[in-house]
């Protein structure tokens, strides 16, 4: 009975056995899931009644499950691994459990029974985090082929029950961020390709975190130098760590003329990466306050980009940013999202499309006597 208990006993469940045996880095591993991996990742999948489904859907159902618990111990291994700078290649333990989880998944899907049930849905989706997390993008077809097959499989997503929920929202994150790197990775084979249009180092393999208290003092350094509002959100866990980096480089009208002739104007390259960014936030798994955040961020950015009017070519991807704002604005959310900071997103998406309107009754006069 001893064997499988944790060895701090003041855990708040201090009783839990594991599904595999406790040895090497299990304990601990399980434990940075508890407290960091969880914390930092699951609000984004937040449902109603779970606002982390990470803790209260999936850490029990794991706990029951070997080939689940296994991926995720693999997973967070690889993150802790990354975090402080070693290399994941001569580490024996994420490589014992990595293996591991590959094997259990590769007998999952020979056997009929099991091929796209729960278990081994998760399962690829955990060793494909893994994947991410290490910059190893080679098989995002394949992965994204066959998490689709197996969704057709099932009779599609379903929203019965709070766990189908959570699974739905998962798969949707996951498809979105795989059909990302397949597109990027697809562009930047062809030799036309820009290179600025490539997300920045940061945020090639970034998974959102959503930080809590007590703040990194370099976190709590950029906090102090994005506006008072953002700041307010990213205190609250609304913005991600990512995201608030990205926030950090995009250059505010400061409030004094003073302060606007000493401000530097960021180059054309630098906005475009912002502009990558911000796109390929919009495909991760955040919150519904972040995710219609950085549509507002978008359109504030491009006539900082494209110069003022903006080009009528502009029309379609503002329409985008428009319609993701209506699409969470308008229905019921489960997630309180911040007033001042929906008002603030609109007059943005205003101001911008009205813009490109300007330059479209600039360019075709007649348009002005309908």
């Amino acid at each position: 009975m001893l064997k499988g208990m944790p060895l701090d006993v003041f855990h708040a469940e201090p009783f839990n056995a594991y599904p595999i045996p406790t040895i090497g880095v299990v304990h601990r591993m399980a434990e940075h899931f508890l407290r960091v991996w969880a914390p930092q990742q699951g609000h984004a999948f937040a449902i109603d009644g779970h606002p982390n489904p990470y803790l209260s859907l999936l850490w029990p159902y794991a706990l029951q499950d070997a080939a689940i618990f296994e991926g995720i111990i693999a997973m967070c291994r690889a993150s802790w691994l990354l975090e402080n700078g070693q290399d994941t290649l001569h580490d024996r333990g994420f490589n014992y459990h990595f293996n591991n989880s590959k094997q259990a998944l590769q007998r999952r899907l020979d056997n009929p029974d099991t091929c796209y049930d729960d278990t081994t849905l998760l399962s690829i989706m955990a060793l494909t985090t893994v994947d991410y997390t290490l910059g190893e993008h080679s098989l995002a077809e394949q992965y994204l082929q066959s998490m689709r097959q197996m969704v057709t499989m099932r009779g599609g997503h379903r929203d019965d029950t709070d766990w189908n929920r959570f699974l739905t929202a998962v798969c949707t994150a996951f498809e979105m961020l795989w059909s990302f790197i397949l597109s990027n990775s697809q562009q930047n084979n062809s030799p036309t390709t820009n290179g600025a249009d490539k997300p920045s180092e940061a945020m090639r393999n970034a998974i959102p975190v959503y930080a809590n208290h007590p703040f990194p003092p370099d976190y709590t350094a950029s906090l102090a130098r994005i506006p008072q509002g953002f700041s307010d959100l990213a205190v609250s866990s609304l913005l991600s760590m990512q995201c608030v980096r990205v926030i950090e480089r995009i250059p505010f009208t400061p409030s004094s003329a003073e302060a606007t002739a000493n401000s530097p104007r960021p180059d054309g390259a630098d906005l475009h990466t912002i502009h990558t960014d911000l796109l390929k936030l919009t495909t991760l798994k955040t919150t519904k306050m972040e995710h219609v955040l950085c549509f507002g961020l978008v359109a504030y950015c491009l006539p900082l980009q494209c110069g003022r009017p903006l080009p009528a070519g502009c029309t379609s991807l503002l329409q985008s940013c428009v319609d993701a704002y209506m699409r969470f604005n308008l229905r019921e959310n489960e997630e309180k999202l911040d007033g001042k900071c929906l008002l603030w997103i609109a007059v943005v998406l205003a101001s911008a499309l009205d813009n490109c309107a300007d330059e479209a009754f600039d360019t075709h006069l007649s348009s002005r006597k309908f």
